[in-house]
């Protein structure tokens, strides 16, 4: 259910979930951010950058790992249009409170979801 009041750090915590999803398809073994790690003073302009950079190469070492890996990130991939914020642009300034909030909220659903559909893939 999408923050009605922060639309899009909701759906930007949703795209950082799924480019961590695609991370831990890659290269498994790594630990991805809690929630509650994100703070005011990060801006999701810069937490998406360097992953929405790097999705086409995650995708492909994703798809070398195996079927599950690869079925799960070419299920991913298919999501991010979605996933990108309905105004099109990521937000760049520093998050408010609230806005904090609704990026967790997106992020926490979308990796649960995940966690849910690829748990095996994931591992």
């Amino acid at each position: 259910m999408p923050n009605q009041r922060h639309p899009q750090h909701f759906a930007c915590g949703q795209l950082h979930a799924a480019l961590w999803t695609l991370r831990l398809l890659a290269v498994p073994g790594q630990t991805p951010p809690t929630p509650e790690q994100y703070a005011k003073k990060d801006q999701p302009s810069d937490l998406l950058k360097n992953n929405m950079a790097a999705v086409v190469n995650l995708l492909c070492q994703a798809k070398g790992r195996g079927n599950a890996r690869a079925e799960a990130a070419v299920a991913v991939f298919r999501e991010l249009p979605d996933l990108l914020p309905a105004n099109g642009r990521i937000p760049t300034g520093t998050m408010s409170p609230p806005e904090q909030n609704a990026f967790a909220d997106g992020y926490r659903a979308l990796r649960a979801d995940h966690e849910e559909r690829f748990g095996d893939a994931l591992k």
